[in-house]
């Protein structure tokens, strides 16, 4: 599937009018110069072009992108989700909730129904919960229900959780309030298994600046008291306590045996049930006990060998990466008025982040942040952005496969008839080379194969492919500063249009691309829309 898709966008680029010109540039492209801007990767070095030679290599790589923009998986795929997140934040501002969902695939017996067992979800008998090994095992053979399942829960989530419904033709609020917009990237942990992280964006939010300014501004502390009730309602940090012994139930825990399925873990069950003439406080008492068994089995830390990958070893500090430490807590909320930044209430040290409500209902491990005011919060959400749709492939690894493309490619000289084709050759085996390094999961290639989505997000987008009005600009005004050349100031803001697809076309040429309808969609240029 990947390969085709390589194959015809490498055909589409072909028949551009400017490919020759191209191609001719691709001629000029030495195994040692891609080396050469190798080396200056590996050394941290990728924000110039040092020579004519090195930007004709960042170009291939920049055509290459171009041509993987569509396939599944590649970099540029995972490139574009992020314009696409810096799109969602230019028209509503900065998201209010960073959430990560990981769902229990080897626990929930939705899996085993989606398999083809015959089983009553919503009246689970002892025989029908999952059996860790065996569910595990299913799993591992059958990728395509693991991924089916995930798919299911995390279309779940945003309509029942979020509360957001494209189709809902009446505001409707959610667990943290009337979500306006919501952006999640799917990617495979260590293990295989798909989780989501999500940006969310909520109604009424504020930006961290004017989050801060109000804060520090805010007399009496009215809207502080009411923003911190607010996230201690939306964001629990530590595992709730259960008092067998409470006063309400005063033969202790044996007027709660009426659920045969409390003995086994807590995300292989719906929860709690209300059996019939069952008092209220009885209920919630199931319910409260249920929720602190929930969150001890799934929010609690325990430190692995992964939490310390990032360690260089001494003299540096041990860290976890995921700065969950007993240490690590604060007994409440409250505003640094030094840099008007709000720090978060953190009560025990060794817990994720977690939404009560969300937790009920999904029954597998999560996290909530709220990105907070000032500009550690806009730093955070920098790193989150870059995280959630981070590229698999090292920018150096890259460079290196298209080194060795370069050299098993038959060098070619300008002034050969055939040069159009021997360049098509070079940047489909470049692009190919690009995909065959990257590890994809088999519920991932499930998902792909199955049409299912690697990322959600509530709008549309449409691409503005800005390099196309700079030389405009440029050209209208030869006598003036003009605008710098991005290409040389920063490659990768080229990388990010060639994401998106951009090139150069013709005023008078029309392109036809295929939308996610597979419906035949014309294009003419951007840039001669605008002036005529």
């Amino acid at each position: 599937m990947q390969h085709r898709q390589v194959l015809w966008q490498s055909s589409a680029k072909v028949k551009k009018t400017n490919f020759q010109q191209t191609a001719e540039m691709f001629a000029g492209i030495s195994p040692e110069d891609i080396e050469s801007v190798t080396n200056q990767f590996v050394h941290g070095d990728n924000k110039m072009a040092y020579s004519d030679s090195e930007r004709r290599v960042l170009q291939l790589m920049r055509e290459v992108k171009l041509v993987n923009r569509h396939v599944p998986g590649s970099n540029a795929a995972r490139l574009a989700m992020r314009n696409e997140i810096r799109a969602l934040m230019l028209s509503h501002g900065l998201p209010s909730f960073f959430i990560t969902i990981n769902p229990a695939d080897i626990y929930n017996p939705l899996v085993k129904f989606l398999a083809g067992e015959e089983i009553d979800l919503d009246n689970l008998l002892p025989t029908d919960i999952p059996k860790y090994w065996e569910q595990t095992m299913l799993i591992a053979k059958n990728p395509v229900v693991a991924a089916k399942f995930f798919n299911i829960y995390i279309c779940a989530f945003i309509k029942s959780i979020l509360g957001y419904d494209p189709d809902c033709k009446t505001v409707k609020s959610g667990v943290l309030g009337v979500v306006k917009a919501h952006y999640g990237c799917v990617e495979a942990q260590g293990r295989g298994t798909l989780h989501c992280h999500m940006l969310v964006w909520i109604e009424g939010s504020l930006d961290p600046n004017k989050l801060k300014e109000k804060l520090m501004h805010d007399e009496g502390g009215v809207f502080e008291k009411r923003l911190a009730a607010y996230l201690q309602h939306s964001i629990q940090t530590s595992i709730p306590t259960f008092d067998e012994n409470n006063p309400s139930n005063p033969d202790g825990d044996s007027t709660m045996s009426v659920d045969p399925l409390e003995k086994f873990h807590p995300c292989l069950m719906c929860g709690p049930v209300r059996q019939k003439d069952e008092p209220q406080e009885i209920y919630d008492k199931r319910c409260d006990k249920d929720l602190s068994a929930l969150a001890e089995a799934c929010q609690r830390h325990s430190h692995r060998a992964t939490c310390y990958k990032n360690w260089k070893g001494p003299p540096q500090e041990k860290k976890c990466r995921f700065e969950l430490d007993e240490l690590n807590v604060e007994p409440s909320m409250y505003l640094n008025r030094d840099t008007g930044e709000l720090v978060m209430q953190k009560t025990d040290g060794m817990v994720n982040n977690f939404n009560s409500t969300m937790l009920k209902a999904i029954r597998c491990n999560m996290d909530i942040k709220f990105i907070g005011s000032g500009g550690l919060a806009k730093a955070a959400l920098y790193y989150i952005m870059d995280y959630i749709s981070k590229a698999q492939l090292k920018a150096h690894v890259a460079f290196a496969m298209l080194e060795t493309t370069m050299r098993k490619t038959d060098n070619y000289a300008v002034a050969d008839d055939d040069i159009a084709a021997k360049a098509k050759k070079l940047l489909t085996k470049c692009a190919n080379g690009l995909i065959s390094l990257q590890e994809l999961s088999a519920p991932q290639v499930s998902s792909y194969v199955l049409g299912l989505e690697d990322h959600f997000t509530s709008h549309k987008y449409r691409h503005l492919f800005w390099t196309s009005f700079e030389a405009f600009l440029n050209r209208e005004c030869p006598d003036s500063d003009g605008l710098p050349d991005l290409d040389d100031l920063n490659p990768s803001n080229s990388e990010h249009e060639a994401a998106a697809g951009a090139t150069s076309i013709d005023k008078d040429l029309l392109s036809i691309t295929v939308n996610e309808e597979g419906e035949l969609v014309s294009h003419g240029d951007q840039l001669a829309d605008y002036i005529y």
